[in-house]
C-alpha cells in the first residue's frame, strides 16, 4: 500500500497495525516513494545478564563533563549538591549533601 505524508500522519497508528499484521507500507511524496514502514523484529529469546561482566571497563572519570556542569550550576546559583562523591568537595564554594 502506498500513502502519501498527510494520510499517513493522518491515520498513523492505523497504518502501524497494518505493518504490524504483515502489510507492506511505503509513504510518498508527490507521488514518489521515499519511506517503507517495516516492522521491528521481535527478539525472542531471553537476555542473559551478566554475559558481558570482565570485558568492559569504565574509568573513573566517566562522570566529569557531568559533575564539571554540576559544579558550575551549584557555584553560579548558590546550591547544595547532593552527592557522597568525594572529588565534588574539593571545589571551594560548592556546598554538598552527605
Amino acid at each position: 500500500m502506498i500513502v502519501n505524508i498527510h494520510d499517513a500522519k493522518t491515520h498513523f497508528s492505523k497504518y502501524i497495525n497494518k505493518v504490524l499484521l504483515g502489510e507492506e507500507m511505503i509513504i510518498a511524496k508527490n507521488g514518489k516513494p521515499i519511506v517503507k514502514m517495516t516492522p521491528l523484529s521481535q527478539r525472542n529469546e531471553k537476555r542473559t545478564p551478566g554475559l558481558s561482566c570482565g570485558q568492559i571497563e569504565i574509568s573513573d572519570s566517566f562522570d566529569d563533563p557531568l559533575d564539571r556542569m554540576l559544579i558550575a550550576q551549584a557555584m553560579a546559583e548558590n546550591m547544595v549538591i547532593a552527592s557522597k562523591d568525594s572529588l565534588i568537595r574539593q571545589y571551594d564554594g560548592v556546598m554538598t549533601l552527605w
